[in-house]
């Protein structure tokens, strides 16, 4: 996680790579990864292109061996990176209180590691 000197986000960001599924409304399923993300939303890289206001079901994998967190989330921005690679922005608008709690609890935990030293060289 990084935090720079004067940020003023509402929610603390974690940049992690984790699996996520996405579900547009009119669209099938699609599976991508978290580039990061916080209590309040997701930023994800997709192969397939999402307009803003676009309303999705998002599923974050934290752990294999548990269920994925489940939200629902409304596209903010997306950034056109290839044919097949897109940043999508998305916000947070509903789930449940669990798993708002397990991902809140999930942020404080790698927001508490201590970076990694340096490495040595001579």
């Amino acid at each position: 996680m990084s935090r720079r000197g004067s940020e003023r986000r509402r929610f603390v960001r974690v940049d992690d790579n984790l699996v996520a599924s996405v579900e547009q409304v009119a669209e099938g399923p699609a599976d991508g990864l978290t580039l990061n993300f916080s209590a309040g939303g997701i930023l994800l890289l997709l192969d397939r292109y999402m307009e803003p206001s676009t309303p999705l079901r998002v599923g974050l994998q934290l752990d294999p061996a548990e269920p994925p967190l489940m939200f629902d989330a409304r596209v903010i921005r997306t950034r056109t990176l290839s044919n097949t690679s897109h940043e999508v922005a998305a916000e947070f608008v509903g789930g449940s209180a669990a798993d708002q709690r397990r991902l809140q609890d999930e942020i404080a935990r790698r927001a508490s590691r201590e970076p990694a030293p340096p490495p040595l060289t001579a």
